[in-house]
């Protein structure tokens, strides 16, 4: 695995595709790690609107309604 082949993937210099499976796992660790408190509370946020799409806690996937009641998408 090449840590600077998964640091060119974080930088945009190397598309994510072009990685082995190891560096992925690498870029997908360390991507996370880049956003700073301020991006992840916008991003919970976004996430409590009206109308947001995301995952439920048993990977389905759901739409917010008005009140903040999670409804499956089928």
């Amino acid at each position: 695995m090449g840590i600077d082949r998964v640091r060119q993937a974080l930088e945009g210099k190397l598309k994510y595709e072009d990685l082995s499976e190891a560096e992925r796992v690498s870029f997908q660790l360390q991507f996370g790690q880049i956003f700073s408190p301020d991006v992840e509370a916008a991003y919970a946020a976004l996430g409590m609107q009206e109308g947001a799409v995301g995952s439920d806690e048993n990977g389905r996937l759901v739409r917010r309604e008005a009140g903040g009641r999670l409804v499956p998408i089928e």
